[in-house]
This record gives C-alpha cells, structure tokens and sequence, in this order.
C-alpha cells in the first residue's frame, strides 16, 4: 500500500455543463434512490494528509489502524476504513480555499463536510463557493473561505472511521460518514419526506455495531473487506440500504424504525461500557490508594512494634 505513484490529476471547473450532469444526478436519485453505491464511493484520495499524535502529518496511504488522529474534539484511534482500495482512481471535488497555507482539501461528492452556519456536516457536492469551511481551530474561521471548486481525478479511495465519527483532513474538519440519500437535505428522510434526523447522526448510529465489535473488541474483526474494499459488516448494511429504499415508503419508514431501534440498542450499549470503562478505571485507582494506604499504615504499625 506504501510508495504507490499517484495518478495524473484531470481537473475541471463546476461550470454550466456540470452543473446539467448533476441536475440529471438529482433526477436519478429521486424516488428510490439506493445510496449504497454512494456509500462505496465516499472518501479521499491517496495524498490527503491526516495529523497523528506523536507523528504529524501522514497521508491517507501511510495512515494504520490504531493510528491516533486529529477529529473534532481530540485524537482518537483509526478503528477501521469504511473503504480501502489504494489502487482505484476515483473523481473528487477539489475545494481551494482563501488559507494558503493549507493544501486544497479534496473528497468525494457524497462525502460529509463541515461549514460554518450548520450544526452539522453536509454533502460536499452541496458546498458553494463562498462557503466557509471549519477548520482545526474555531477560531480560524475566514482562513477557509472556498474560492474555487475543481473536479479532479486522483489515485486511491480511503475513509478513515474514528469513535467520535469525524476527522481532520488537510487542516478541515469532516465527517467519517459520507450521505445516504445524496440529495441536497441534510437530514435522513422516510415517508414521503418526514426528516428524523442528520445523515451524519445517522449513519453514526448505524456503524455503532461495527464500532462495538472493532473498537472496542479487536480491531482485525474489521480487516476484511469485500471486493470493492468495503468491510463486511458496511457492505451488508448499503445492501440492505439499497433495498429498503426501493419499498413503499411505509414499509421502508417501518424498516428505518426497525434499524433505529437495533442500532439504538448498540449504541447505548456502547455508552454503557464507556462508562464502566470510566468509572472502572475510577474505581480501581481508588482501590489501589486505598491498598497502598493500607499497606502504609501496616507497615508503620509494625515498625513501631519492634521499637516497643
């Protein structure tokens, strides 16, 4: 995976002629959109760098599982890819911002994004020029100001998964997660259009029992990919994806409840043990005060019996 030559970019701007080729996208995907061939194509190309605690800067093709990146709120372990095929070449957008300190930060249509003015990230093939994109700082706010948007082919498709479901990728904050309808709302929606929450939250509920499995399990339950370099557990779940969307819209409602529920159940169970983890570790740190106090106060005791 190492030391691969990266492809020749071909870049092209979002002008008239694209923008016709994603209204005929929009077309395709109402309805019955499946969105699991989205999922199989969201993530960054080869030389996108991540910052790794101890490390630095390290490109997607040299970052590893256990690997401690930069995300939202701290660095947090690579538990699993959600895709890796180092060898795909692959379109992306190519966001340029007013920061010229930091590279363009390039990533799949569908993939989720951060801005400023939304609580939550959005698809990339929905930013606009103007759009500010949060970075590492939240501070550093106008730094990030998308000047041009270039479609652009590079060599690799890798989508780092971290707990917490975000990533810092060329100084940019984005989600693990990429969408699932790949409409322009920002929210899951069941039964003719009744929001219930953000794709983002979505789909990190929806990963949480491969997150249970391979972060807090073992992390080789994740290793195995299927063909087209998606885990299996991932892969099972955009198949059933593309199916329930192509039912009645109250059986595939009826279906996303049902998710909701087994996935909730997960995800509160992964709560549940980062809590015992915590109070745990609590718990054993006192009781081992309290036995190094003890043991003190015992042997004090039996030096001041042999005085006597």
């Amino acid at each position: 995976m190492r030391g691969l030559a990266r492809g020749n970019p071909e870049h092209r701007l979002l002008e008239g002629d694209d923008k016709d080729d994603k209204d005929d996208k929009d077309d395709e995907d109402d309805g019955n959109s499946s969105g699991g061939d989205l999922v199989a194509a969201a993530c960054f190309p080869e030389d996108a760098t991540v910052i790794v605690k101890g490390t630095g800067r390290v490109s997607m093709k040299d970052l590893q599982v256990g690997d401690q990146v930069l995300t939202e709120t701290s660095y947090q372990p690579v538990y699993a890819f959600g895709h890796l095929k180092p060898a795909q070449q692959a379109e992306f957008l190519q966001f340029t911002s007013s920061n010229k300190m930091s590279k363009p930060v390039e990533l799949t249509e569908d993939h989720l994004v951060f801005i400023h003015g939304k609580d939550h990230p959005v698809r990339a093939g929905s930013v606009k020029v103007g759009d500010i994109l949060k970075a590492v700082a939240a501070s550093d706010t106008s730094s990030h100001e998308v000047t041009t948007i270039t479609k652009i082919t590079r060599k690799g498709l890798y989508a780092p998964f971290t707990p917490g479901g975000t990533i810092v990728v060329n100084d940019v904050l984005a989600s693990s997660y990429v969408s699932v309808q790949g409409k322009e709302s920002d929210f899951v929606e069941v039964g003719g259009g009744m929001k219930i929450m953000s794709e983002h939250d979505w789909v990190h509920m929806g990963v949480s029992p491969m997150r249970l499995l391979c972060h807090r399990l073992s992390s080789k339950i994740c290793e195995h990919y299927d063909e087209e370099g998606i885990p299996y557990y991932a892969s099972f779940a955009i198949k059933v994806n593309q199916w329930s969307r192509r039912q009645h819209p109250v059986v595939h409602a009826l279906l996303v409840f049902s998710v909701i529920v087994l996935t909730g159940a997960c995800f509160l169970a992964e709560k549940a043990v980062d809590a015992f983890m915590l109070h745990g570790t609590l718990l054993v740190m006192v009781a081992a005060f309290a036995w190094a106090k003890a043991c003190r106060i015992h042997i004090q005791a039996g030096k001041a019996k042999k005085v006597d």
